[in-house]
């Protein structure tokens, strides 16, 4: 499922209009996106939380230049799922 998707389901489904839903969800992902970059997580109760993962600098071997490359450290968002959300996807929970 894509964003418009999802966006029409729940437009859909709520008996709201879609530019509603649209900026509920856009304002719904800018309130995780701050959260996560000012307190390096975000956690939805039921499905799960998004965490700041810091990525070390590493030494590659490039097998073109046949030299050693670093590769700087960078900062990834990583999304776990909650234990409920995995045994309902798994379908304990039905």
């Amino acid at each position: 499922m894509n964003t418009q998707t999802l966006i029409n389901k729940a437009s859909y489904d709520s008996l709201l209009r879609k530019d509603t839903v649209e900026r509920l969800f856009e304002r719904m992902f800018e309130i995780i996106r701050e959260s996560v970059r000012e307190e390096g997580k975000f956690e939805i109760e039921e499905f799960g939380s998004f965490k700041v993962a810091h990525k070390v600098s590493i030494k590659h071997f490039d097998e073109r230049r046949k030299q050693f490359v670093a590769i700087p450290p960078k900062d990834k968002i990583v999304f776990t799922p909650s234990q409920f959300l995995n045994d309902r996807i798994n379908k304990k929970g039905r």
